[in-house]
C-alpha cells in the first residue's frame, strides 16, 4: 500500500505542464511589476516596471524551452531579484540562461525561481 502511495505522489510531483504553459504571468515582487507572456512557439515577451512610479525599466523578448516535465529554460534572461535599480542600470549586460521550476500552487500555475537562498520569487498565471 505504501508503495502505491509513493508512486502516486511521484506521478503528481512530475506533472507535465507543457500543454498549459502559454499565457500571461505576473511576478510576486514588491519593488517591481514583472510581466511575462509565454507563447506556445517557444518565445516570450517580458516587461519590468518600477512599482513606485510605473516607469518601464526593461523589456525583452527571447526564447524558452522545457528541459524536463516541470522545468523551463529561458535563454538570455534577466533574473530580477526584485530590487530598486539606478536610472543607468544596464539590464542587457547581465542576461543569463535561467532555469525555472513549474508547479501548480494554490490552484494556479506558477513559474518560480530563487535568486538567493532566502528569496523565493515566482510568476503566477493570470490569463491564457
Amino acid at each position: 500500500m505504501s508503495y502505491l502511495l509513493f508512486l502516486g505522489l511521484l506521478v503528481l510531483e512530475s506533472c507535465d505542464y507543457s500543454d498549459n504553459i502559454s499565457g500571461i504571468y505576473t511576478g510576486n515582487g514588491v519593488n517591481n511589476i514583472d510581466t511575462l507572456i509565454i507563447f506556445d512557439s517557444g518565445e516570450y515577451k517580458r516587461r519590468l516596471y518600477n512599482r513606485s512610479d510605473g516607469l518601464l525599466l526593461f523589456s525583452q523578448e527571447g526564447t524558452w524551452k522545457f528541459t524536463d516535465r516541470n522545468r523551463m529554460y529561458f535563454k538570455d534572461y534577466f533574473v530580477d531579484p526584485d530590487q530598486n535599480y539606478p536610472d543607468n542600470y544596464s539590464f542587457s549586460s547581465v542576461l543569463v540562461g535561467a532555469t525555472f521550476e513549474v508547479d501548480k500552487s494554490g490552484g494556479s500555475l506558477r513559474i518560480s525561481y530563487s535568486p538567493w537562498e532566502t528569496v523565493k520569487l515566482y510568476y503566477t498565471k493570470i490569463d491564457t
